[in-house]
């Protein structure tokens, strides 16, 4: 691949869709091209590690599965980044980009380089990236414009909405995006966006797929023409807990990920799986599930209409326990808290007094030096009592 240095500028030309045609001057060869879009919590992570693992064998009968680089990460196999880099409007505030703290414009032309390689060399093409659902029309324009010279296959893969939500909110959660907040997003805006600019495109059902013979892999991999059976599939369930959850949608409420388009200085860097200290199921209770029940329906009314499948929240759907923190998780959460930067066991204290627990769990953590040194201001060590927090008093 090229070598993409961060700080160095390519004398490329601005990115032009057309720059990718068979139309171009170049004459880039016409290749087969599988176009996977997503969409969000729907295994993508899967299909991707196993496709670049695999790209012995896809190569023996003529695919590729591109890797990426933008200079700082070496190794980028999900093609979200490269992909909506490249056609978006402000790869800068792209958060991927953000995070790594690469520069959007350069990130942009790195890719836009090795997209030119890929598209110049002998192999059909797969590419993965469920960011691509979320781009705006326009920019899905540019990218099937882009692609417009080669014979180009476009999968979705859909979830219903209740399931899609809880996944996507513990994922956003988890990344320090946002706090609980209950905003169900329109999954059939972006099915119907996507169906406009791709006429040919096919929609499958994650859940018909993981039932199905070989689950999720295997459907996909049958769409698009494949024998599943000699590839070995990548299993990742990356999750936290219930109330592990619950005290990180807190946090990033006084330390959001993201302030004024970059990223948040005060927010500490720590590992959220050193902290997770809760191993049941994140979901939501049923009280606050009646807040989003009608726009759920109705997003699946329209997501069937869009997609031509069958969408419908279960009557059966398990909720999360109403029930708040009990002291001993607090306690344990405590515990993990102060190996960790002190802004996270100072929320920590703050939390358990938010829940009138702060008497109970004194008790437990009393014999526990490690945390009864970052005991803030308002926690007294002489006696117990029931604070409440402030702010200020961090």
């Amino acid at each position: 691949y090229v070598n993409c240095i961060a700080g160095r500028q390519w004398s490329l030309p601005p990115l032009n869709v057309c720059y990718y045609s068979n139309n171009d001057p170049m004459g880039f060869k016409r290749k087969r091209i599988i176009l996977h879009v997503g969409l969000h919590k729907t295994g993508t992570t899967a299909i991707q590690q196993t496709l670049a693992a695999s790209n012995k064998l896809l190569q023996n009968q003529g695919w590729k599965y591109p890797v990426f680089t933008d200079g700082v990460r070496n190794r980028i196999v999900n093609h979200s980044n490269p992909l909506y880099t490249l056609f978006c409007d402000n790869p800068g505030g792209y958060l991927p980009n953000l995070t790594v703290g690469i520069d959007g414009e350069l990130a942009r032309q790195c890719f836009a380089r090795q997209l030119e390689e890929e598209l110049k060399g002998e192999f059909n093409l797969i590419f993965s990236g469920e960011d691509v659902s979320s781009l705006p029309e326009a920019a899905l324009k540019k990218l099937a414009e882009a692609l417009s010279g080669h014979e180009l296959l476009v999968i979705a893969v859909v979830r219903e909405t209740y399931s899609t939500f809880v996944s996507t909110l513990q994922h956003r959660i988890h990344r320090g995006v946002h706090g609980l907040r209950l905003e169900v997003p329109s999954l059939w805006e972006n099915c119907a966006r996507l169906a406009r600019v791709f006429p040919d495109l096919r929609f499958l059902s994650y859940e018909k797929a993981c039932l199905a013979p070989g689950g999720l892999f295997s459907t996909f991999m049958e769409e698009c023409g494949f024998d599943p059976k000699p590839f070995s599939v990548s299993r990742e369930n990356v999750s936290i807990g219930n109330h592990t959850a619950r005290f990180l949608a807190s946090f990033n409420d006084y330390y959001p990920l993201i302030v004024n388009g970059g990223l948040n200085s005060r927010r500490p860097q720590f590992n959220v799986y050193d902290l997770d200290f809760d191993d049941a199921k994140f979901l939501l209770t049923e009280a606050e599930f009646s807040i989003i029940d009608d726009r759920v329906r109705a997003e699946n009314e329209r997501l069937s209409e869009v997609t031509g499948l069958t969408f419908r929240f279960s009557d059966n759907q398990a909720f999360s326990d109403s029930s708040p923190i009990s002291a001993a998780l607090a306690a344990l959460l405590l515990e993990k808290a102060a190996l960790m930067p002190s802004a996270l066991i100072n929320h920590g204290f703050r939390y358990i007094s938010e829940h009138d627990l702060a008497s109970e769990v004194w008790r437990v953590i009393r014999p526990f030096p490690p945390v009864t040194r970052g005991l803030p201001r308002f926690w007294r060590l002489d006696k117990i009592f029931q604070p409440r927090a402030r702010v200020g008093e961090f």
